[in-house]
């Protein structure tokens, strides 16, 4: 009981701070943990009234579910008030609109390494707001799979946000002089590591490249 209150408020929290972080429209809409800690993915979208009829008059619901999903087949049935199958194609034949949205589940190997960057982020932070400790977090180039769109989001609301030490290592190209304004209030303090020969690193402190 106690686990499960607890990713409650982790996939609540993720609803909003995937919003916030990604501002591509239609990219995550909703999260489910499972008792083993499984993550599945949700995008709502609207399913042809067609496609549905065909769906259930041709196969069983075992089979429906590998067609739209089992979460696709409990809101079907939630909105249509209704358990069996011929009760469902009777609702879906007698729509008046084009189609349903259903919750439609995520191929996670679908999503780019971007999103999925941002994905683990909004879970990450989700999940670290439930600890009463800070945890440390290091990233090594945060930047480089992200594109210029979100740089800002991540900047003001995730490295901004996170409790503890965050230790940031980045190139030049990426946490630039926009995003260090930004982090300015939060920064304490700044290397540049400067690899000379290729034979030895010098660290030269309270730099931050052309900042």
């Amino acid at each position: 009981i106690l686990y499960r209150q607890q990713i409650s408020k982790v996939e609540d929290r993720f609803r909003v701070e995937i919003r916030t972080l990604m501002r591509k429209t239609k990219f995550i809409d909703d999260i489910r943990i499972d008792d083993d800690f499984n993550i599945f993915l949700y995008r709502n979208e609207v399913v042809q009234r067609s496609t549905l009829v065909d769906a259930l008059q041709s196969n069983s619901e075992e089979q429906l579910a590998s067609v739209i999903g089992e979460d696709a087949i409990a809101k079907l049935k939630q909105l249509s008030g209704v358990e069996t199958m011929q009760g469902l194609l009777n609702y879906c034949d007698g729509l008046r609109e084009d189609g349903v949205e259903l919750p439609i589940r995520i191929d996670q190997a679908s999503l780019s390494n971007g999103e999925k960057q941002i994905f683990i982020m909004a879970l990450y932070h989700s999940l670290v707001q439930l600890g009463r400790h800070e945890i440390p977090f290091i990233i090594d180039t945060p930047f480089a799979r992200i594109d210029t769109e979100h740089r800002h989001n991540i900047s003001k609301y995730f490295f901004s946000k996170l409790k503890g030490q965050v230790f940031i290592l980045s190139t030049n190209e990426e946490i630039n002089s926009d995003h260090v304004q930004i982090l300015r209030n939060h920064i304490a303090a700044t290397y540049l590591l400067e690899n000379t020969d290729n034979k030895k690193t010098v660290v030269v402190n309270d730099t931050y490249f052309e900042v």
